[in-house]
């Protein structure tokens, strides 16, 4: 599958608000799920600032060049999940 852009995503998601009204008597709330930190950063940049956009943020991996739950798992043996 090929990667969309952030900015074509969150044009997507404008789409999505305006068609169901979500943005009629305030600007939405957009939850991103991703484990990414790349793409939470390249979403909150494309998006209009009035967005509140959210990520839980224990999914998104804190080390960028590798990403991923199981590779935090391995490289902390463990212990990021334990917080």
């Amino acid at each position: 599958m090929e990667l969309v852009s952030a900015a074509a995503y969150v044009q997507g998601v404008a789409t999505l608000a305006r068609r169901h009204g979500l943005n009629r008597t305030a600007p939405p709330t957009i939850l991103l799920t991703t484990e990414d930190p790349r793409a939470v950063e390249a979403f909150i940049a494309a998006a209009p600032p009035s967005w509140e956009v959210r990520h839980y943020a224990p999914a998104v991996s804190a080390r960028r060049h590798r990403h991923g739950p199981a590779n935090d798992a391995m490289a902390t043996k463990g212990s990021a999940g334990a917080r």
